[in-house]
């Protein structure tokens, strides 16, 4: 996303081969922690073999589920998608439409608000960030879906603040972008327009985590401030580290910011403009899209920042070889894998790019 209000629309790129997800039956959860009874992932209940032209139309979050396969959403084209080895795309949710379906419906099925942060839950759940919707859904292994997080009206601008200290499902978030979860099961919540970190802890209660909700911009942030009592401006995507400790991007800030598990927030030293995607890989190094400068970037646990991807020109050029010298154009989410390659979502080129632990630039998805 390139501003905190909206997100771009990007042109159509035809998708030949798309298999849907079929659901098959079982009761909905509302539980943040359960897992699926056969231990599969879920979101992994067999696809049918029916084969459907779609369009990808405006990628945006990007997540990893336990096996190594990668995962997106099209926000203008209210789709989840599986990514293929033979890069066909696989719908897990939505049916192409905006809207809000009631829960308990199969989750290919379902009308989605502008789907826009994606993650999975400790037993291999798909949560996705329903934006417009003002929700987060799950999507259980059975393929369908239930709200756990939000309620309200739907609507671009109706989102609203409540619910701290009670049900997440009870409470008010407003056009939220990025999920994440920690090794503990709490799952982090970047309320983007309520200036806020929400966090729902395994019994289902959301508190606060950063942010005061206050104007933003007036009071600088101080490191070692406690991550409650500081201002925040437009919070888009987060990740937790191996420590625990989270790392979020402040698009409106021009920031990245990280809170140790004591609660205290800190600026992390680097220089970005508007920065969208972060990730962290198994040794804590953290990695951030430097989205308006056309750049991955790599900061190590000591500190030191180095590019890994793009030459800080938007464009595309590069598959196969050098990712450093590879043109990207407005990067946005990404995520690491165990093997520590990277994947992105090359907004502009309408594509999921990977780079090797290597240092080599593909195409996964798109183009």
């Amino acid at each position: 996303m390139s501003c905190p209000t909206t997100l771009l629309a990007r042109s159509a790129v035809t998708v030949v081969a798309i298999s849907f997800l079929a659901g098959c039956g079982g009761a909905p959860t509302a539980s943040l922690n359960s897992s699926s009874p056969s231990g599969a992932p879920r979101g992994s209940a067999e696809a049918s073999s029916s084969s459907h032209g779609a369009s990808l139309v405006a990628l945006e979050g990007l997540a990893i589920d336990r096996v190594g396969r990668v995962y997106v959403s099209d926000f203008d084209g209210n789709h989840i998608f599986r990514i293929e080895d033979d890069r066909s795309l696989t719908i897990v949710a939505g049916n192409g439409t905006s809207g809000l379906a009631e829960d308990g419906v199969t989750a290919v099925d379902a009308s989605l608000g502008e789907p826009a942060g994606i993650a999975f839950g400790p037993g291999g759940e798909l949560f996705l960030m329903d934006h417009h919707n003002h929700r987060v859904r799950e999507v259980d292994a059975s393929g369908i879906i239930t709200t756990v997080v939000g309620g309200g009206p739907t609507g671009r601008g109706n989102g609203s603040f409540a619910g701290d200290g009670g049900p997440a499902v009870a409470a008010r978030i407003f056009e939220s972008v990025g999920i994440a979860f920690d090794a503990a099961g709490n799952l982090y919540i970047a309320d983007s327009l309520n200036q806020r970190i929400r966090r729902v802890d395994g019994s289902g209660i959301i508190t606060t985590f950063a942010g005061n909700g206050g104007p933003s911009g007036i009071t600088p942030i101080e490191d070692g401030s406690r991550a409650v009592e500081v201002p925040l401006l437009n919070p888009w995507y987060l990740a937790v580290d191996p420590k625990g400790d989270l790392a979020f991007s402040d698009v409106g800030l021009n920031a990245i910011l990280r809170m140790d598990t004591d609660g205290l927030i800190s600026k992390v030293p680097v220089d970005v403009r508007n920065p969208n995607g972060v990730g962290f890989d198994a040794e804590g190094n953290l990695y951030v899209a430097d989205t308006d400068n056309q750049r991955i970037l790599e900061i190590a646990a000591d500190g030191t920042v180095r590019t890994i991807a793009g030459t800080g020109t938007a464009g595309f050029s590069g598959d196969g070889g050098p990712a450093i010298e590879a043109q990207i154009h407005d990067p946005f989410d990404l995520a690491v894998d165990a093997a520590a390659n990277i994947y992105f979502v090359d907004g502009g080129n309408r594509r999921v790019r990977m780079i090797s632990a290597a240092g080599v630039i593909t195409t996964i998805a798109g183009g």
